[in-house]
């Protein structure tokens, strides 16, 4: 056998290799995201039928927590603890998320249940959950909690100059942006100032996800104020028409 013919045999020896590796390497990532799926689609199904149990039961399972990742399946786990009602087993567990994971997600919980417990009224909670937050020594984070904690906890209606400073700066993006946009439309609506408020409200599910809460407390209040504009509107022309 030639020297020529074995170089030949030796590349394509080689090229079966690479091929047999390069399907290997695929089918073990579709098996793994099939597997991933139908986790998921699991998860997602005993949500809607809201079967809160089963979902306890699959994220605490090794194998769940290894393809979905741990803090995906701890992220099912809050939410169904939340939706069973279950806040201080929700409080329990969320305070040891936040000894356990790193800045990332913890900042993520944070923007979930920080705002979640303040909109809820569960002031105390959420004032410890404000403290977690100012020991990250990010002073954006820290300021736009802060300033809903103001708001939304104390009732302050002087803040909306300085987080209208912050928004024109381009300070903030995202949750947080959103956030900063709602609790200017609270301030003004407090103040009456209705169209005003609600241009922020629309602006708010304008920049965030559909699923955030803010989102969905905006969007509830724009309908609100559509209302109660087109009465004050109503109200008005009945009030001219008396006049004349």
């Amino acid at each position: 056998m030639t020297g020529y013919v074995k170089a030949v045999l030796s590349m394509d020896s080689n090229m079966i290799a690479i091929y047999l590796i390069a399907i290997i390497c695929i089918g073990g990532g579709m098996f793994y995201f099939l597997r991933k799926y139908l986790k998921l689609s699991k998860l997602n199904k005993a949500i809607m039928e809201k079967k809160y149990d089963q979902i306890l039961e699959m994220t605490e399972e090794p194998s769940v927590r290894k393809i979905l990742s741990e803090f995906t399946a701890d992220l099912y786990r809050l939410n169904a603890l939340r939706s069973m009602n279950e806040m201080d087993r929700l409080k329990t567990e969320l305070n040891q998320m936040l000894e356990y994971y790193g800045s990332k997600e913890e900042k993520r919980l944070l923007e979930l249940y920080y705002h979640y417990f303040l909109n809820h009224k569960d002031h105390a909670y959420a004032k410890q959950l404000l403290e977690v937050i100012r020991e990250t020594e990010d002073e954006p984070f820290i300021q736009y909690n802060e300033w809903a904690y103001d708001i939304l906890a104390e009732g302050r209606t002087d803040l909306a100059s300085e987080m209208e400073d912050a928004v024109n700066d381009k300070v903030y993006s995202g949750f947080a942006l959103g956030t900063v946009l709602y609790l200017i439309g609270v301030e003004l609506d407090r103040q009456g100032e209705y169209e005003d408020a609600r241009a922020f409200y629309q602006t708010v599910t304008e920049c965030i996800t559909k699923r955030e809460l803010y989102y969905v407390l905006a969007e509830r209040r724009v309908n609100e104020l559509d209302d109660l504009i087109a009465e004050n509107e109503e109200s008005d022309e009945l009030a001219t028409e008396d006049e004349d």
